[in-house]
């Protein structure tokens, strides 16, 4: 906490008017998160046809992931119906945060099976595959340095590619834009 009031230039006594426990800080923030990223996943999400309103969805959780390390680690690693956010807050906190998270879960899932009833995508289970491509992304920062080999754009581009492929998308369809071929070249990669 000290080190938070200092970075803020504020006194801890002032932190601690706002958020009684470490722990409920801890909340704020993890909530703000999953929020922010379910607001931004169905925006990216709403139109267009079917690829490219998933390729928008990934395109978001990747730019995020990327955006908020610390967060992304923390809500998504454990993403999904089963598993509490982070096991540093209260029950009750773990409860509100898990209903958030299965929003988000179930929207990327719903794109999944949208894109499997119609036909576009292949996935032999929407659940085991919705849980891939959050992990694709997952570790993303902790290996991501800026001035590194691919900028933020390559990776997300990259992110968006191998999503694609764990739904199966056929690649003689019309891609989306953002999943088209891109100029991302990496060693060993033809």
């Amino acid at each position: 906490m000290r080190a938070i009031s200092d970075s803020l230039k504020v006194t801890a006594p002032f932190i601690y008017y706002h958020f009684a426990t470490k722990q409920d800080l801890y909340y704020a923030c993890l909530q703000r998160g999953l929020v922010e990223l379910e607001a931004s996943s169905k925006a990216a999400s709403t139109e267009g046809p079917i690829p490219e309103r998933f390729a928008a969805l990934v395109e978001s959780i990747a730019r995020w992931q990327i955006r908020n390390p610390g967060e992304g680690s923390a809500l998504l690693s454990n993403a999904g119906p089963e598993h509490a956010p982070n096991r540093h807050v209260s029950a009750h906190q773990r409860k509100q945060l898990l209903t958030v998270q299965r929003r988000y879960f179930n929207l990327l899932k719903s794109a999944i099976e949208e894109g499997q009833a119609a036909g576009l995508f292949r996935v032999l289970d929407s659940t085991v595959t919705t849980f891939a491509i959050l992990a694709i992304g997952d570790h993303v920062p902790r290996w991501y340095r800026v001035g590194g080999r691919l900028d933020i754009e390559q990776i997300v581009a990259l992110n968006v590619q191998l999503a694609m492929r764990l739904v199966g998308f056929a690649q003689t369809a019309a891609r989306p834009k953002s999943v088209r071929k891109s100029s991302i070249k990496i060693k060993g990669n033809r």
